[in-house]
Parts: C-alpha cells; structure tokens; sequence
C-alpha cells in the first residue's frame, strides 16, 4: 500500500440558533447556492425562512430543488443538475434527512455522476455514485 493522506473535515453544529452559523458558512462557497429538500416540512417549521433571511443580510442567492422524495430517483437528481447548470450555482445545501441529502450529494457530483446503467427510475440509494452503478459511457454532468 502507498502512504495516503486522508481529510475530510466536517463540521457540524446542534443545538438551538445554530442556523445562524450559515450566515458565515455559505458565503465563504460562494452566492449562488441551490438549497434541496423534501416535502415543505421546513416551511412548516420555520427554517425556510430563516435561509430566506440569511440570504438577504448575506447577499447570496438562493435557488430551489423542492420535493424530494423518499429514495430519490436518478430523475430527481437530474433536475438539481439542470439547476445547477441554468443558475451557475457555487455549492449545494441539504436541508431534511437521508434522502434528502442522499439527493443532495448526487447532485454535487454531477459532473461527475454517470447515469447510463441506473436509468431514469432507478433509486440513488446507497450507490447513487459509485462505480458499480455505471459503466461510464454517458455523462449527466455540467459540460453538456
């Protein structure tokens, strides 16, 4: 094996108000952020909002994939893609669960994603990605 170094940071904030740490956060991925989630619960909820707040007093703008299903399709993943190609968007934000950010991590890879094998109603599940999904041969990604 050939020496490696391995780094992934992540940081993650709980508790109450830590919502607000995205007013530091997202900018420094730039203003244009595609914000993902499922049904409206975070309508519901309050935290819409908030991110609609925060992208007032922070400038950046925020554009939407809403209605993520439970186990998101290929299909669904596409049109964040789409997005992501229209708005020339900087970074990607999940705002629900597994699904939701299983979506989410699809779309950021999208150009890199390949979804020829998985077809249009295939579920990301755990190898939405990987290399066992696809053989390579059609490309979903940015530069069409």
């Amino acid at each position: 094996m050939e020496n490696f170094i391995y780094d992934i940071p992540t940081r993650v904030y709980f508790g109450r108000g830590q919502i607000e740490q995205l007013k530091r956060e997202l900018p420094a991925y730039g203003t244009r952020i595609l914000l993902v989630y499922g049904g409206g619960s975070i309508k519901k909820n309050g935290i819409y909002e908030e991110l609609r707040q925060i992208e007032r007093e922070t400038g950046i703008e925020i554009f939407e994939l809403s209605g993520v299903e439970a186990n998101p399709t290929i299909r669904t993943a596409q049109r964040g893609i789409a997005l992501c190609r229209e708005y020339e968007v900087d970074a990607v934000l999940a705002v629900g669960g597994g699904s939701v950010i299983d979506c989410a991590k699809a779309v950021a890879a999208g150009p890199v994603l390949r979804r020829r094998s998985l077809g249009p109603g295939a579920s990301l599940g755990q190898n939405y990605g990987g290399a066992p999904a696809s053989d390579g041969s059609d490309d979903c990604g940015y530069g069409k």
